[in-house]
């Protein structure tokens, strides 16, 4: 969150820390791009199994809606994210998963 420009993230309440990471996720409509509003949920587990909830809260702009979180990691350290969306205009969920390692200066 250090990259973070100060004024955006007093906006959205997210505290600049050396270890900790953004999460920002959005849901959009495949056939326009346009941003559709839905329920998230994320999972961050460590490699050894160990789940750390992201609290994610809802923003809403001008150009639609996101969730929004944070997470503290440590340098090197694996998370695998799985984030669990049901689109409000949809009876599908979508799930997505992927593994990422932090690395801090």
């Amino acid at each position: 969150s250090t990259d973070l420009d100060p004024a955006i993230a007093r906006s959205y309440a997210v505290e600049i820390k050396q270890n900790r990471v953004i999460l920002s996720v959005s849901v959009q409509r495949a056939s326009d791009g346009a941003s559709v509003p839905a329920d998230i949920a994320v999972v961050a587990r460590t490699l050894l199994g160990t789940p750390q909830n992201v609290a994610l809260r809802q923003v809403a702009t001008a150009r639609g809606s996101f969730a929004i979180g944070t997470l503290d990691v440590s340098h090197r350290e694996t998370f695998v994210f799985e984030v669990m969306a049901h689109p409000h205009d949809s009876k599908e969920s979508i799930v997505a998963r992927w593994q990422l390692t932090f690395y801090l200066d």
